[in-house]
């Protein structure tokens, strides 16, 4: 009998989606730490063009590994909350406020913390964006 690694796509049943929507976070932070340690090493490198080559390709990983963190953060509290639509609200920074609001006042635990992340991201995201138009 062989072993293999495929990949496949998991079917969420409903009443799932908080517990894989954390799982996907939890996932989506430990690539973004990966990325930050890679890009801490780069330091120890003696050959500048080296150290160029490395920072540019986990610059870049790191752009796209903060996104991903941001979507699965803002999944999650969609989720928990169980109001999908909202998702979106947070990611903008102009109905952001808005959308928190919305979400403390039904009693959200996560909020304070998730505004914190969102608003640390924000540049990031926006630095992103700017070379994926």
């Amino acid at each position: 009998m062989s072993s293999r690694l495929e990949f496949y796509w998991y079917e969420t049943k409903p009443g799932e989606e908080a517990g894989a929507a954390w799982g996907q976070l939890a996932g989506a932070s430990h690539r973004l730490h990966f990325v930050c340690e890679e890009l801490a090493a780069c330091k120890s490198e003696a050959k500048i063009e080296l150290v160029l080559e490395r920072v540019e390709y986990h610059m870049e990983n790191y752009l796209v590994r903060v996104y991903e963190l941001r979507q699965r953060a803002v999944f999650l509290d969609a989720a928990v909350a169980g109001r999908a639509e909202i998702a979106g609200r947070l990611k903008s920074m102009r109905k952001r406020s808005a959308a928190l609001q919305s979400l403390w006042d039904r009693g959200d635990a996560f909020g304070e913390t998730l505004e914190t992340l969102l608003v640390s991201l924000d540049a990031d995201i926006s630095l992103r964006n700017q070379h994926t138009d």
